[in-house]
């Protein structure tokens, strides 16, 4: 399912599997306060712009520093949608938005997608704190 694809709006013309996806995207979106993508969503990030640009590749999942669970992933993010040697690397949040959460699946996942999808993205902290803790929210742009 598109970055975006899965708001309030159109939660309930989704049919079939991607229908369960949906709602559990909304409600990890939900129990977490984050504000949902939407194709309508602007560059404007919430907290800190961590990175604007396109995600062109994908690290991970990894374990943590002094070991423990598989719950981080980074995205390698670039002025261009392909990779060119100016890409810059960026590590989720995974103190506050672990991949042993669903909300941390949610936000991996929306990391491939714009990835693969070719989405001009903004990644954004919502504790600002983008160098010490990394992004926790994806944002598609116009």
């Amino acid at each position: 399912m598109p970055v975006g694809m899965c708001d309030s709006s159109r939660a309930a013309s989704v049919r079939g599997r991607g229908a369960v996806a949906c709602r559990a995207i909304l409600a990890a979106l939900s129990v977490a306060s984050l504000p949902a993508l939407s194709p309508a969503a602007s560059a404007q990030s919430v907290g800190s712009t961590c990175y604007e640009g396109y995600i062109v590749g994908v690290v991970g999942p990894y374990p943590p520093g002094r070991g423990g669970a598989w719950d981080e992933f980074g995205v390698y993010v670039s002025k261009n949608s392909y990779w060119d040697g100016s890409q810059v690397f960026m590590f989720s949040d995974s103190t506050n938005i672990s991949l042993q959460t669903e909300l941390g699946r949610v936000l991996y996942a929306q990391a491939v997608n714009a990835m693969n999808m070719g989405y001009q993205v903004v990644l954004s902290s919502i504790n600002n704190s983008c160098g010490s803790l990394g992004f926790s929210t994806i944002r598609q742009m116009k």
